[in-house]
């Protein structure tokens, strides 16, 4: 079975890394996606290599059903190597853990080089993501930056069959009034149609005060942000704080905002670009 996209998982054996696994294999079981699991070698290598032969060996049934899944291994000095692997466009994601084995807080060097340097899209885990089923979703980004949306619909098909509901949280330097938030309500939905939405539009203060909140009271399923965004620069410093990144239990998206990606979307030749469901 060939997968028409592919994910790239990035571990280090790390019980976060184990939950990001289980939270991938949970999430992609009814779409046509497959697995490549990359791993920059640090410590022993012939444990390691040990430990990636245990890997594929618990995740074989799996195959069955979600198709090939591949391994990667680059040594201590090829960092440079892996991260241009990621950036081959051969991912729709790249997803990994946000803390690492001897991580005790804030983010650790390589999940700092993954968040800088790759610019595909990116989604992190947290150690104590749970699973769920409400798929209660907050998307947040300036106001200037509304095309940005297009970019949803390359999980359209993913966010449809799974009922999310998106909060959009938009930031704006003026004071909004109603008409303005029903004009951008209506173009959210000719951007993404058939998805459940609610808008917002606050002011910086208000938008930086209600995430704080959001990851303190820990009620949503999973934050999206965008590259070349205010808010991708403010979750990297919220996770660089050790006390806020030990209080983040809630899975993040970050979407690359290449300008020719978001015109691809906009056009009917994005879609042949979008996660699809399975032929059952």
């Amino acid at each position: 079975m060939k997968s028409q996209h592919r994910i790239a998982f990035c571990t280090d054996f790390s019980p976060n890394a184990s939950t990001a696994l289980d939270s991938l294999l949970f999430s992609i079981w009814n779409y046509n996606l497959g697995i490549d699991i990359i791993h920059l070698i640090e410590d022993n290598e012939k444990e390691t290599l040990r430990k990636i032969d245990e890997l594929r060996e618990s995740l074989k049934h799996h195959e069955d059903h979600i198709g090939l899944i591949e391994f990667f291994t680059f040594k201590a000095d090829e960092k440079h190597n892996l991260l241009d692997h990621l950036n081959s466009d051969k991912y729709i994601y790249v997803e990994l853990g946000l803390k690492g084995k001897n991580q005790k807080k804030g983010l650790g060097d390589f999940i700092k080089s993954v968040y800088t340097k790759v610019k595909e899209d990116i989604v992190v885990v947290p150690p104590r993501r749970t699973q769920s089923i409400d798929n209660r979703i907050v998307l947040f980004l300036e106001k200037e930056h509304i095309n940005y949306l297009y970019l949803i619909r390359r999980y359209s098909n993913f966010l449809q069959f799974n009922f999310c509901r998106l909060t959009m949280i938009f930031m704006s330097s003026e004071v909004s009034n109603q008409s303005e938030l029903e004009a951008y309500e209506k173009q959210v939905k000719e951007i993404i149609p058939g998805l459940s939405n609610k808008v917002h539009i606050l002011n910086k203060e208000k938008c930086g005060s209600l995430l704080l909140n959001m990851v303190k009271e820990k009620k949503q399923d999973i934050y999206v942000f965008f590259s070349n965004d205010y808010f991708n620069d403010l979750i990297f410093k919220f996770l660089e704080d050790s006390l806020t990144s030990n209080e983040f239990d809630t899975p993040f998206m970050r979407l690359s905002t290449s300008p020719e990606r978001v015109e691809l979307y906009k056009t009917p030749s994005g879609n042949e670009d979008r996660v699809r469901l399975k032929d059952f």
